[in-house]
């Protein structure tokens, strides 16, 4: 992934009809929500992980991983803590027994959450408000309408709100110190509060001068034609993605955490699995080794194309040469 100004480079999955990518995401956060078997949870995070430093970059992820790490660590711990379920005892914390299966319960619980959180990051990074709107504006409009607002205002009030925590740190005149942290979270609550009152009276306004209560049916602008590509990719996405759910059904259907731990199998349904978590990789893979294959090619037209013009000129040469002879 590179940065051109500031901005990342579009990625290749980025090329495809946000329609296909918006089920792409609902069918592999749905499997990431439902699948609660060790295996597929893993594929799952490795899958979420991979695509997060694609879409979003390996510091972002690193970032997310700093609160997410002591969230997975709380939600094991507290699994034990509330269920006593299970038949392999490790130890035993004051009045309460630390079981095996009710600890691996809960590490796969955080986990799942970990990957479904990393998916829902890729989907927001790579889905724009505009390809939701174009996708739903005419079925689902008040929706459509509402998504997109919530993500601007939730976006706008985040960037608005570290400007003025920025602004604070910088004046000297302001007081410091932790006894004044509580103060100034609620006065910038405050602030964003007002802040964004006011701009839902501007957007309404704005709305209401538009149109948007007249009750007709509003056209809706698509960047890009729904061509064979995106079937092609659509139909591979489905098949990748019913393989899945029924491997995941039989997989969760034999698999139990309680008493013991059941046994793992190994399964065909990890692999189209893993192929399905990993489409934005291979697709991205797959347009580096069409272009560099297209550099070579261009490479090599250049080179004979050099070649010939330097054989004419010697050609020409020797034909002067006999000639002064």
């Amino acid at each position: 992934m590179a940065d051109l100004g500031g901005r990342r480079a579009q990625l290749a999955v980025e090329t495809l009809h946000p329609t296909v990518l918006i089920l792409y995401f609902v069918a592999v956060v749905t499997l990431c929500m439902c699948a609660l078997e060790p295996v597929f949870v893993g594929i799952s995070l490795t899958g979420a992980l991979a695509t997060g430093c694609l879409t979003r970059g390996v510091r972002a992820v690193m970032r997310d991983m700093r609160w997410q790490l002591p969230v997975l660590v709380v939600v094991s711990l507290a699994n034990p803590l509330f269920s006593g379920l299970g038949a392999t005892l490790l130890a035993h914390v004051g009045p309460w027994d630390l079981r095996l299966e009710s600890l691996a319960f809960g590490v796969c619980m955080g986990v799942l959450l970990m990957a479904a959180l990393g998916w829902l990051s890729s989907a927001g990074a790579v889905l724009a408000p505009d390809d939701l709107l174009s996708v739903a504006a005419k079925r689902l409009p008040a929706i459509a309408l509402m998504t997109t607002v919530a993500a601007r205002v939730a976006r706008q009030t985040l960037a608005r709100g570290a400007a003025m925590r920025r602004a604070q740190q910088a004046c000297t005149a302001a007081p410091s110190g932790r006894a004044h942290v509580p103060v100034a979270a609620a006065q910038t609550a405050t602030a964003l509060m007002g802040w964004a009152l006011e701009d839902s009276l501007d957007q309404a306004a704005s709305l209401r001068a538009r149109g948007w209560v007249a009750g007709a049916q509003r056209t809706s602008f698509c960047r890009r034609a729904f061509g064979p590509t995106d079937a092609a990719a659509g139909a591979v996405i489905a098949v990748l993605t019913a393989v899945s759910a029924v491997g995941a059904w039989r997989a969760c259907g034999a698999w139990g955490f309680y008493p013991v731990l059941a046994q793992l199998m190994w399964r065909r349904s990890y692999v189209a699995y893993a192929a399905l978590v990993s489409v934005p990789l291979i697709a991205e893979l797959a347009m580096w080794a069409r272009w560099h294959r297209g550099a070579r090619l261009a490479d090599h037209a250049n080179g004979e194309t050099r070649n010939a013009g330097a054989t004419r000129f010697i050609r020409v040469g020797e034909v002067g040469d006999g000639s002064r002879a």
